[in-house]
């Protein structure tokens, strides 16, 4: 092989790489962590998505690429455009564009530790429903632990304070207090949200209970403090991630999506996926088998969004609930 011939492969494979965003073996070629925003918009470009889908998500890649966080869409724009994930990777990339903001309640329950949630999280002791006996009961609720209390620790006796002056909360105690309360409703808030996800059968979730059940041992006692946090973390945790797979979206972002898929489907993706099917670097098993392959075209795609819109739900502040998005694309 010639110079000439040398010098256009490399040219090819480097343009792949840019393409792709990867390093390829080659020198000085950048890596996902190092990927550039054009070569990061020029994947966006070639996804099988209405164009007007892609005109939303745009302010979001670069958003998320200024800050860092752009590996998330790197990844499912590979996915997409290498490994023909369609069906899985579409909704997600949809999650991140259309529900890309979250209430402030929702943000500090997937942020908090689930210490800071203990005292507001409901639970059910089995024992209260399988017996009334009132030696038993006491037994069983005198050897949970109390919460530790201030006034008791330091021994303070608010009937020999009476004649005192009444003095200011201190404003940290007082920001404490309101604290509490914020932290009670949003447990309630979580509560509605999670009893929505689990009522139905339409997103096809497993039913589970918010609350965290303790059984009592064999002998009629309570759990150790250890095992009963350990219930509370497990709880906390299933919760977040049945939330997180199934995040509500904005009715402003609903209707914006639902109008966005009336907009025609990229023919960019077209071209791209010619151009990889004709690779002469694949080899010609893997051509004669995508041969075989059914050919993905526009109403293969709707067919995906049509499905999402349909999964998706929001919150009716009119009727302070939620409802389902029963409508698809025509």
């Amino acid at each position: 092989m010639n110079l000439k011939k040398l010098k256009k492969a490399h040219h090819c494979k480097l343009r792949k790489c840019i393409e792709e965003g990867t390093s390829g073996g080659l020198p000085g070629m950048p890596v996902m962590g190092e990927l550039t925003y054009k070569q990061l918009q020029r994947q966006l470009r070639r996804l099988p998505l209405p164009t007007a889908v892609l005109r939303d998500a745009t302010r979001f890649v670069k958003k998320d690429f200024k800050y860092g966080a752009a590996k998330k869409f790197h990844a499912i724009f590979t996915e997409i455009l290498v490994n023909e994930q369609y069906k899985d990777q579409i909704p997600k990339f949809l999650d991140l564009v259309y529900k890309y903001h979250k209430p402030k309640w929702l943000k500090r329950f997937m942020h908090a530790h689930y210490m800071s949630l203990k005292a507001h999280w409901p639970v059910v002791h089995l024992i209260d429903e399988v017996t009334k006996d009132p030696g038993l009961l006491a037994t069983y609720h005198g050897r949970i632990e109390k919460p530790f209390s201030v006034l008791e620790h330091v021994k303070f006796d608010p009937a020999e304070e009476e004649h005192k002056e009444r003095r200011t909360p201190l404003p940290l105690m007082k920001h404490y207090g309101d604290q509490k309360d914020e932290v009670g409703g949003m447990v309630k808030q979580v509560e509605t949200l999670y009893s929505f996800l689990t009522r139905g059968s339409t997103l096809g979730l497993t039913k589970l209970p918010f609350e965290i059940i303790f059984a009592p041992s064999k002998l009629g006692l309570p759990m150790y403090p250890t095992g009963r946090d350990m219930e509370l973390k497990r709880k906390v945790t299933h919760v977040k991630h049945t939330i997180e797979a199934n995040l509500p979206m904005m009715k402003t972002g609903l209707d914006g999506l639902i109008k966005a898929c009336e907009s025609p489907i990229n023919k960019n993706f077209y071209k791209h996926l010619r151009r990889t099917r004709e690779d002469e670097s694949v080899p010609h098993q893997v051509k004669k088998l995508i041969r075989k392959e059914e050919v993905v075209g526009d109403d293969y795609f709707r067919d995906i969004l049509a499905m999402y819109l349909r999964q998706q739900y929001w919150h009716d502040k009119e009727n302070s609930n939620y409802r389902m998005n029963l409508d698809s694309i025509k």
